[in-house]
């Protein structure tokens, strides 16, 4: 989780959003313009159930939208409801600017993009075995809900 919020108390402890471009992030290996946030749909749903995994990429689309139009909206929402631990510092105010700070959304070029990106990245540190064909990785491992 992304805390950029310096205001009010807050501090960044730990960021895995390179949006912005950080070189110095890209050079830890974080992909400039990477995303933030990815939809991850099971291989066995997509078999069993196309329609229902296009509609959650339809609906996760859609709350995304809504998200990024109604930041405050979607902050009341989440204290309200108890998504996320009210405290001193943990406001309207704060939560607002944190979701605006993650521009939620599902740029599903970007995605592949960036899967591509850490696939490779994977391969380089042997998380990956040095045989992996990464084209074909990418080709399973990545769902194209259009």
């Amino acid at each position: 989780m992304l805390i950029r919020h310096k205001e009010d108390g807050f501090k960044a402890i730990i960021d895995n959003n390179n949006y912005d471009g950080d070189d110095k992030m890209a050079a830890m290996g974080m992909k400039k313009q990477g995303a933030c946030c990815y939809l991850y749909i099971s291989n066995r749903l997509i078999k069993e159930n196309p329609a229902k995994a296009k509609a959650i990429v339809k609906s996760y689309k859609e709350a995304a939208s809504w998200i990024n139009k109604h930041p405050e909206g979607t902050a009341k929402i989440e204290l309200d409801k108890g998504y996320v631990a009210k405290s001193k510092f943990i406001n309207v105010k704060n939560v607002t600017q944190i979701i605006k700070d993650e521009h939620f959304d599902l740029n599903l070029e970007r995605g592949k993009e960036d899967l591509a990106y850490y696939i490779k990245q994977l391969k380089q540190a042997g998380y990956l075995k040095a045989d992996t064909n990464n084209k074909e990785l990418l080709k399973k491992a990545y769902y194209d809900a259009n």
